[in-house]
């Protein structure tokens, strides 16, 4: 018997746009929460792969659009991977907890 429900729902979901126009890629993050996120992106193109790790990863903050653009001459894919984690590895987090009578 299985228990799990058919649906499958998402956490949260991020607009992601880009294209490739003019020997260049753009790519729009927006960031519809009201935390930071941080967003990975991958490419099967190894050169354009390897300027996308120096900026991986991207910290998108709360509520905030980020437009990139890369020189994108002889990308052999056009094809882009992206994930996400939530929060700011920079900032310290403080875990309270509260007593309920």
């Amino acid at each position: 018997m299985n228990y799990w429900p058919n649906e499958r729902l998402s956490q949260f979901r991020i607009n992601v746009n880009y294209k490739f126009e003019e020997n260049k890629l753009i790519i729009n993050l927006n960031n519809p929460l009201q935390c930071p996120i941080r967003m990975w992106i991958k490419s099967e193109d190894s050169s354009l792969n390897s300027e996308l790790q120096t900026i991986n990863p991207i910290l998108l903050n709360p509520l905030k659009d980020s437009l990139f653009t890369f020189g994108a001459d002889d990308i052999d894919s056009e094809k882009l991977d992206f994930a996400s984690k939530l929060g700011d590895t920079s900032k310290q987090v403080i875990f309270i907890m509260a007593r309920i009578l």
